[in-house]
C-alpha cells in the first residue's frame, strides 16, 4: 500500500525576493573584496599561497563589519516590523549568514584545493580599471561638512513634522439615518410584484450601519 504526504513549501513573496536580491549583492561585494586583496598581495610580489592567505585575512574584518551591521538591521526589522517587513528581515538575515560563510570558508577551501592539486604558482586577474590616485582623505573635511548638514537638516525636518505614523488609518462606525425614499420605493415595488426591482443608477445602501474610513498621510 502506497501513501503520499503533502509537503508544505514556503511561499516566495515580493519581500522575500527583495531580501534574496540584496543578499546576492552582499555576496558579490564580499568576493570582490577578497579578490582585490589577493590582487594587492600579488602586486607586492608575494607567492600565490601567501597572497591568498593574506588576502582572506585582510578582507575578513571588512566583510564581518558590513555583514554584521546588515544582520542587526534585519533583526530590527523582524522584531519591530509586521507582516511582509518581518519576512524581508528573516530572508535577509538568513541570506547574509549563508553568503558570508560561503565567501569566507567555501571559496577559501576551493582556492586551497585548486592551488594544491594543479600546483598553480601564479594567478592572472583581469583589470578593468587601472591604478588610480584619488586623494579621498584630502577631501575628508568637505565630506564631513556635507554629512553634518544632511544629518542636522534631517533631524530638524523630523522635529518640525513630528514623529508620526506615515500610514495611519482611522475607522469610524456611524449609524445611518432613516431609509431614503428610493429605498422605500424599491421595497414597495418588491412587495407588489414579488420580485426585487432593479436598483437605481445611484443606488444607496440599506444597511443599518455605515463604515467610514479615513486616512492621514504624513512624511
Amino acid at each position: 500500500m502506497m501513501s503520499s504526504a503533502a509537503v508544505a513549501l514556503p511561499v516566495l513573496t515580493l519581500p522575500g525576493i527583495a531580501g534574496i536580491a540584496l543578499t546576492l549583492g552582499m555576496a558579490v561585494d564580499a568576493n570582490v573584496l577578497i579578490n582585490e586583496r589577493i590582487r594587492e598581495e600579488l602586486r607586492a610580489g608575494k607567492r600565490l599561497v601567501t597572497a591568498i592567505e593574506a588576502g582572506y585575512e585582510r578582507a575578513f574584518v571588512t566583510i564581518l563589519d558590513s555583514n554584521a551591521t546588515t544582520v542587526i538591521a534585519a533583526a530590527i526589522l523582524f522584531f519591530f516590523g509586521t507582516g511582509a517587513i518581518r519576512g524581508f528581515g528573516v530572508t535577509l538575515a538568513a541570506g547574509i549568514i549563508v553568503s558570508m560563510y560561503s565567501a569566507v570558508v567555501v571559496t577559501r577551501l576551493f582556492f586551497d584545493l585548486i592551488v594544491a592539486k594543479f600546483n598553480i604558482q601564479n594567478l592572472h586577474m583581469m583589470t578593468v580599471i587601472k591604478m588610480t590616485s584619488i586623494d579621498f582623505l584630502g577631501k575628508r573635511r568637505m565630506a564631513i561638512a556635507l554629512s553634518l548638514v544632511l544629518i542636522v537638516g534631517t533631524w530638524a525636518f523630523m522635529g518640525v513634522r513630528g514623529f508620526r505614523d506615515p500610514t495611519t488609518i482611522l475607522g469610524r462606525i456611524s449609524r445611518a439615518g432613516p431609509p431614503s425614499r428610493s429605498n422605500s420605493a424599491r421595497s414597495r415595488a418588491r412587495n407588489k410584484s414579488g420580485r426585487p426591482s432593479k436598483p437605481p443608477a445611484c443606488g444607496m445602501s440599506t444597511s443599518s450601519t455605515r463604515r467610514k474610513w479615513t486616512s492621514r498621510w504624513s512624511i
